[in-house]
Protein backbone atom coordinates (compact mmCIF):
# COMPACT_ATOMS: atom_id res chain seq x y z
CA UNK A 1 0.00 0.00 0.00
CA UNK A 2 1.31 3.68 -0.99
CA UNK A 3 0.69 5.66 1.95
CA UNK A 4 0.38 9.44 1.48
CA UNK A 5 3.76 10.59 2.88
CA UNK A 6 4.92 8.01 0.87
CA UNK A 7 3.92 9.60 -2.40
CA UNK A 8 6.09 11.64 -4.78
CA UNK A 9 3.83 11.97 -7.48
CA UNK A 10 3.76 14.69 -10.00
CA UNK A 11 1.76 17.39 -9.91
CA UNK A 12 -0.95 17.27 -12.59
CA UNK A 13 -1.56 19.24 -15.57
CA UNK A 14 -4.67 21.22 -14.93
CA UNK A 15 -5.32 22.07 -18.29
CA UNK A 16 -5.73 18.16 -19.43
CA UNK A 17 -8.93 17.21 -20.29
CA UNK A 18 -10.09 14.00 -19.06
CA UNK A 19 -12.97 11.02 -19.83
CA UNK A 20 -13.81 8.74 -17.30
CA UNK A 21 -15.69 5.00 -18.39
CA UNK A 22 -17.84 3.61 -15.62
CA UNK A 23 -19.50 0.53 -15.52
CA UNK A 24 -22.33 1.60 -13.08
CA UNK A 25 -25.07 4.31 -13.34
CA UNK A 26 -24.71 5.27 -9.76
CA UNK A 27 -20.62 5.12 -10.32
CA UNK A 28 -21.15 7.72 -12.66
CA UNK A 29 -23.76 10.07 -10.80
CA UNK A 30 -21.16 9.64 -7.79
CA UNK A 31 -18.49 10.49 -9.76
CA UNK A 32 -20.17 13.72 -11.40
CA UNK A 33 -21.98 14.82 -7.40
CA UNK A 34 -17.87 14.75 -6.15
CA UNK A 35 -16.39 16.00 -8.98
CA UNK A 36 -18.81 18.46 -11.23
CA UNK A 37 -15.87 19.51 -13.31
CA UNK A 38 -16.46 16.42 -15.32
CA UNK A 39 -19.97 16.68 -16.19
CA UNK A 40 -20.00 15.55 -20.25
CA UNK A 41 -16.99 13.31 -19.85
CA UNK A 42 -18.40 10.52 -18.12
CA UNK A 43 -19.44 7.41 -20.49
CA UNK A 44 -21.31 4.23 -18.75
CA UNK A 45 -20.14 0.91 -20.21
CA UNK A 46 -22.60 -1.49 -18.27
CA UNK A 47 -19.63 -3.80 -17.32
CA UNK A 48 -19.37 -5.03 -20.85
CA UNK A 49 -15.69 -4.25 -22.88
CA UNK A 50 -16.68 -3.48 -25.90
CA UNK A 51 -19.13 -1.00 -24.96
CA UNK A 52 -16.43 0.63 -22.77
CA UNK A 53 -14.39 0.92 -26.11
CA UNK A 54 -17.17 2.53 -27.58
CA UNK A 55 -17.35 4.91 -24.56
CA UNK A 56 -13.79 5.07 -24.85
CA UNK A 57 -13.98 6.46 -28.46
CA UNK A 58 -16.54 8.77 -27.84
CA UNK A 59 -15.18 10.36 -25.54
CA UNK A 60 -11.73 11.20 -27.09
CA UNK A 61 -14.24 12.44 -30.13
CA UNK A 62 -15.53 14.93 -27.70
CA UNK A 63 -12.06 15.91 -27.08
CA UNK A 64 -10.59 14.28 -24.02
CA UNK A 65 -7.07 14.08 -24.09
CA UNK A 66 -6.76 11.06 -21.48
CA UNK A 67 -8.70 8.37 -20.51
CA UNK A 68 -9.68 6.79 -16.96
CA UNK A 69 -11.38 3.48 -16.57
CA UNK A 70 -12.82 4.44 -12.93
CA UNK A 71 -15.10 2.46 -10.62
CA UNK A 72 -15.74 -0.80 -8.75
CA UNK A 73 -13.99 -4.15 -9.06
CA UNK A 74 -13.40 -7.24 -7.68
CA UNK A 75 -10.13 -8.21 -5.61
CA UNK A 76 -7.92 -11.35 -6.61
CA UNK A 77 -6.02 -11.14 -4.04
CA UNK A 78 -7.20 -12.24 -0.32
CA UNK A 79 -6.88 -9.64 2.44
CA UNK A 80 -8.36 -6.85 0.06
CA UNK A 81 -11.19 -5.77 1.84
CA UNK A 82 -14.00 -3.48 0.36
CA UNK A 83 -13.09 0.23 -0.11
CA UNK A 84 -9.21 -0.39 -1.21
CA UNK A 85 -8.56 2.20 -3.51
CA UNK A 86 -6.36 0.66 -6.41
CA UNK A 87 -4.40 2.62 -8.77
CA UNK A 88 -3.14 0.42 -11.96
CA UNK A 89 0.28 0.69 -13.26
CA UNK A 90 -0.52 -1.83 -15.73
CA UNK A 91 -3.46 -3.90 -17.46
CA UNK A 92 -3.56 -7.58 -18.38
CA UNK A 93 -5.46 -8.02 -21.14
CA UNK A 94 -8.01 -11.00 -21.53
CA UNK A 95 -5.06 -12.81 -24.02
CA UNK A 96 -2.55 -12.69 -21.01
CA UNK A 97 -0.20 -9.39 -22.89
CA UNK A 98 0.39 -6.71 -20.38
CA UNK A 99 -0.95 -2.96 -21.42
CA UNK A 100 1.28 -0.43 -19.28
CA UNK A 101 -1.14 2.65 -17.90
CA UNK A 102 0.27 5.93 -18.56
CA UNK A 103 3.51 7.17 -16.08
CA UNK A 104 2.13 11.33 -16.17
CA UNK A 105 -1.86 10.04 -15.41
CA UNK A 106 -0.92 7.39 -12.84
CA UNK A 107 1.36 10.45 -10.82
CA UNK A 108 -1.17 12.83 -11.49
CA UNK A 109 -4.29 10.32 -9.98
CA UNK A 110 -1.57 9.31 -7.28
CA UNK A 111 -0.98 12.97 -6.57
CA UNK A 112 -4.43 13.84 -6.06
CA UNK A 113 -5.12 10.75 -3.86
CA UNK A 114 -2.30 11.80 -1.75
CA UNK A 115 -3.32 15.06 -1.30
CA UNK A 116 -5.99 14.26 0.28
CA UNK A 117 -4.63 11.82 2.40
CA UNK A 118 -6.43 8.45 0.81
CA UNK A 119 -3.84 5.57 0.69
CA UNK A 120 -3.80 3.06 -2.41
CA UNK A 121 -2.53 0.09 -3.94
CA UNK A 122 -0.75 0.36 -6.99
CA UNK A 123 -0.95 -2.79 -8.75
CA UNK A 124 -1.93 -4.43 -11.79
CA UNK A 125 -5.76 -5.16 -12.98
CA UNK A 126 -6.85 -7.90 -15.35
CA UNK A 127 -9.32 -6.90 -17.77
CA UNK A 128 -12.07 -9.94 -18.30
CA UNK A 129 -14.56 -10.39 -20.81
CA UNK A 130 -17.29 -12.03 -18.01
CA UNK A 131 -17.50 -11.92 -15.08
CA UNK A 132 -15.15 -13.36 -12.59
CA UNK A 133 -17.88 -14.28 -9.46
CA UNK A 134 -16.15 -17.12 -7.59
CA UNK A 135 -13.54 -17.52 -5.24
CA UNK A 136 -12.23 -20.00 -6.81
CA UNK A 137 -12.17 -18.38 -10.50
CA UNK A 138 -10.84 -14.98 -8.93
CA UNK A 139 -7.94 -16.90 -7.10
CA UNK A 140 -7.27 -18.91 -11.14
CA UNK A 141 -7.06 -15.57 -12.77
CA UNK A 142 -5.23 -13.91 -9.70
CA UNK A 143 -2.35 -16.78 -9.78
CA UNK A 144 -2.44 -16.88 -13.77
CA UNK A 145 -1.97 -13.20 -14.50
CA UNK A 146 -0.31 -11.78 -10.56
CA UNK A 147 -2.86 -8.69 -10.89
CA UNK A 148 -4.46 -7.68 -8.05
CA UNK A 149 -8.21 -7.23 -9.35
CA UNK A 150 -10.45 -7.49 -12.16
CA UNK A 151 -12.83 -5.57 -13.99
CA UNK A 152 -15.09 -5.49 -17.20
CA UNK A 153 -14.08 -2.17 -18.88
CA UNK A 154 -11.03 -1.06 -18.32
CA UNK A 155 -9.52 -3.67 -20.83
CA UNK A 156 -12.07 -2.16 -23.56
CA UNK A 157 -10.77 1.67 -22.53
CA UNK A 158 -6.96 0.54 -23.57
CA UNK A 159 -7.69 -0.55 -26.96
CA UNK A 160 -9.47 2.70 -27.39
CA UNK A 161 -6.53 4.62 -25.74
CA UNK A 162 -3.99 3.15 -27.75
CA UNK A 163 -5.76 3.29 -30.88
CA UNK A 164 -6.16 6.96 -30.87
CA UNK A 165 -2.57 7.36 -29.10
CA UNK A 166 -4.33 8.69 -25.87
CA UNK A 167 -3.12 7.88 -22.31
CA UNK A 168 -4.91 5.91 -19.64
CA UNK A 169 -5.40 4.77 -16.42
CA UNK A 170 -7.24 3.08 -13.86
CA UNK A 171 -8.58 3.70 -10.56
CA UNK A 172 -10.69 1.30 -8.93
CA UNK A 173 -12.25 0.23 -5.61
CA UNK A 174 -12.83 -3.10 -4.36
CA UNK A 175 -16.51 -3.66 -4.46
CA UNK A 176 -16.22 -7.76 -3.67
CA UNK A 177 -12.91 -9.79 -1.41
CA UNK A 178 -11.24 -12.83 -3.80
CA UNK A 179 -12.77 -15.00 -0.71
CA UNK A 180 -16.13 -14.15 -1.62
CA UNK A 181 -18.68 -15.75 -3.83
CA UNK A 182 -21.00 -12.77 -5.90
CA UNK A 183 -24.29 -14.19 -5.69
CA UNK A 184 -25.94 -15.09 -9.09
CA UNK A 185 -28.90 -13.24 -8.74
CA UNK A 186 -26.38 -10.28 -8.72
CA UNK A 187 -24.94 -11.18 -11.74
CA UNK A 188 -28.54 -10.78 -13.78
CA UNK A 189 -29.41 -7.83 -11.89
CA UNK A 190 -27.18 -5.50 -14.34
CA UNK A 191 -28.76 -4.17 -17.64
CA UNK A 192 -26.51 -3.05 -20.46
CA UNK A 193 -27.27 0.73 -19.96
CA UNK A 194 -25.45 0.07 -15.93
CA UNK A 195 -28.48 0.35 -14.27
CA UNK A 196 -30.01 -1.76 -11.65
CA UNK A 197 -32.85 -4.33 -13.19
CA UNK A 198 -35.12 -4.89 -10.49
CA UNK A 199 -37.35 -7.26 -12.36
CA UNK A 200 -34.50 -9.38 -13.35
CA UNK A 201 -33.19 -9.54 -9.31
CA UNK A 202 -36.34 -10.20 -8.06
CA UNK A 203 -36.90 -13.04 -10.93
CA UNK A 204 -33.49 -14.26 -9.72
CA UNK A 205 -34.26 -14.25 -6.03
CA UNK A 206 -37.49 -16.62 -6.20
CA UNK A 207 -35.51 -18.88 -8.32
CA UNK A 208 -32.70 -19.04 -5.67
CA UNK A 209 -34.23 -17.53 -2.26
CA UNK A 210 -30.74 -18.63 -0.31
CA UNK A 211 -28.87 -15.65 -2.57
CA UNK A 212 -30.95 -13.23 0.02
CA UNK A 213 -28.08 -13.40 2.29
CA UNK A 214 -25.24 -12.51 -0.26
CA UNK A 215 -27.11 -9.77 -1.37
CA UNK A 216 -27.58 -8.05 1.71
CA UNK A 217 -23.68 -8.83 2.73
CA UNK A 218 -23.10 -7.58 -0.79
CA UNK A 219 -25.08 -4.38 -0.17
CA UNK A 220 -23.19 -3.53 2.92
CA UNK A 221 -19.86 -4.27 1.41
CA UNK A 222 -20.94 -2.24 -1.81
CA UNK A 223 -22.07 0.79 0.56
CA UNK A 224 -18.39 0.86 1.98
CA UNK A 225 -17.14 1.00 -1.32
CA UNK A 226 -19.19 3.64 -2.33
CA UNK A 227 -17.94 5.78 0.51
CA UNK A 228 -14.29 5.07 -0.75
CA UNK A 229 -15.50 6.05 -4.42
CA UNK A 230 -17.05 9.52 -3.43
CA UNK A 231 -13.57 10.28 -1.28
CA UNK A 232 -11.73 9.21 -3.96
CA UNK A 233 -13.71 11.57 -6.37
CA UNK A 234 -13.52 14.12 -4.47
CA UNK A 235 -10.11 14.22 -4.25
CA UNK A 236 -9.56 14.18 -7.76
CA UNK A 237 -11.69 17.40 -8.32
CA UNK A 238 -9.62 18.84 -5.48
CA UNK A 239 -6.02 17.45 -7.63
CA UNK A 240 -7.31 18.10 -10.55
CA UNK A 241 -9.55 20.42 -10.84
Amino acid sequence: MVTPQASAAALPDRSRRLGFVVGFAAEARLLQQRYPGVAGFVEIAGADPARAAIAAQALIQRGCDGLVSLGYCGALVAQMPPGTILLAESVVMPDGKTANCDDDLIAALAGALAQAQLPYHLCSIAGSDHAVATARDKARLGMGTEAHAVDMESHGVVRAAAAADRPMAVLRIVLDPAERDLPRAALVALGPDGRVRLGALIGALLRRPGEIWGLIRLARDAGVARVSLGRAAAALARGLG
